[in-house]
């Protein structure tokens, strides 16, 4: 069960707790906080470098690499136009392109994806996939894939 501290407009809004102890920082989407933009419930931009976000992109770059019938690693170059919103938990939808690692093998990659790691080959020629991912920490499994396009 979530427990939450309190926002000026919605009183129990501002911060999730997950029963793992993580915190989800809410209070930007607070609508005292946003200033006229769109309450909890709409989708809102957020970087692609996002420590929210990263768990996620791994996630479905992991799923492209157990459903690919690849050699090489399938790895992230870049990932682009994310989305968040939040509902009883946080959809992600992001754009990602990947190439084949020029140094890991497929198998090194089902489970996490680290362009540190296992690096892009720049000879490589890339792809793009559209993934939808639904995250829910406090349970398990605390991702699902609502969608992956390639």
């Amino acid at each position: 069960m979530l427990r939450c501290k309190t926002c000026t407009t919605f009183k129990t809004r501002d911060i999730l707790y997950d029963p793992h102890g993580r915190t989800w920082p809410l209070h930007q989407w607070c609508p005292s906080n946003r200033q006229g933009q769109s309450p909890p419930g709409g989708r809102f931009p957020i970087p692609p470098d996002s420590p929210f976000l990263q768990p996620a992109v791994s996630f479905a770059a992991a799923i492209v690499n157990r459903e690919c019938n690849c050699v090489m690693c399938q790895t992230i170059v870049v990932v682009t136009n994310a989305t968040e919103q939040f509902e009883s938990g946080v959809m992600y939808n992001f754009l990602m392109e990947m190439a084949d690692s020029n140094t890991c093998l497929v198998v090194d990659c089902l489970y996490n994806v680290s362009s540190a790691a296992c690096p892009p080959d720049p000879l490589a020629p890339t792809y793009w996939c559209n993934a939808t991912v639904y995250a829910r920490p406090w349970e398990n499994p605390p991702y699902i894939l609502e969608g992956l396009s390639c």
